[in-house]
């Protein structure tokens, strides 16, 4: 048999693959509903999306949590009717070889009573380059949503 060493850099190789994960696309929103939740966030921190679909008032909901994992709020209700479906069939799945990573920013306005700024990202392994096509998909459908609680349009940024 061969010794260890031997099989360590084929190994190496394909884990290099599969970690390559790039930056999608990016846009701006508001956490709302900030007045009914405890979790406290600071400027500049970062926080996670998780899917709800036990919610009682939106089945799409997207909970905004601290790094403690304590609420902060939600993501705005149209744009998690168009993000959850997206979470849903591609985040995290694990069954495929695109992966997609759903990750919040706080820029500012941590101490905002109702509402703050949310800066979301999307990032994703796709060494098939099937999802490419689709994420740029999901930004063009975020630019047409009007979103009550960001009063207008969303900022979206997609990747070239």
């Amino acid at each position: 048999p061969a010794p260890p060493e031997a099989a360590a850099p084929s190994q190496g190789v394909a884990s290099q693959e599969s970690a390559d994960e790039r930056w999608f696309l990016g846009l701006g929103t508001k956490v709302v509903g900030v007045q009914h939740y405890g979790g406290v966030v600071s400027d500049r921190e970062s926080v996670v999306l998780r899917r709800q679909p036990s919610n009682p008032y939106d089945r799409n909901a997207i909970q905004v949590l601290n790094i403690r994992d304590e609420q902060i709020g939600h993501v705005p209700r149209e744009m998690a009717a168009i993000l959850s479906p997206v979470m849903d069939r591609l985040a995290g799945t694990g069954r495929g070889p695109a992966e997609v990573r759903f990750e919040g920013h706080i820029p500012r306005g941590a101490g905002n009573v109702f509402s703050m700024p949310l800066r979301l990202q999307v990032f994703a392994t796709d060494p098939e380059g099937s999802l490419a096509p689709r994420i740029r998909q999901l930004g063009d459908r975020l630019r047409q949503t009007y979103c009550a609680a960001a009063r207008g349009g969303v900022e979206v940024l997609s990747s070239p």
